[in-house]
């Protein structure tokens, strides 16, 4: 799993990605670099497990919904999962 901190603001929760396996995470890394400058212009990898978005243009919870995010998501569904984690 990593942690997805988001940095706009210090109120909003942050998410847990859980992935099928290693590779996968890894594969997911290099495709949201990869992808349409809304979700890799937003995301920054702190480390191997803890990354950072910027909440007030991109909100990665709904990576899975969001069509911007389409071209990624769809090859990570059943592969991977995101929820959110209230820690406030």
């Amino acid at each position: 799993h990593m942690w997805v901190l988001q940095t706009s603001d210090n109120n909003s929760r942050r998410v847990v990605a859980v992935f099928a396996n290693r590779k996968v995470a890894d594969e997911w890394w290099h495709a949201v670099l990869n992808a349409p400058p809304i979700l890799s212009n937003n995301m920054q990898r702190i480390s191997p497990q803890v990354y950072n978005y910027n909440g007030s243009v991109c909100q990665i919870s709904l990576f899975f919904k969001e069509p911007q995010f389409q071209s990624v998501a769809d090859k990570f569904r059943g592969r991977m999962f995101l929820t959110g984690e209230i820690d406030k």
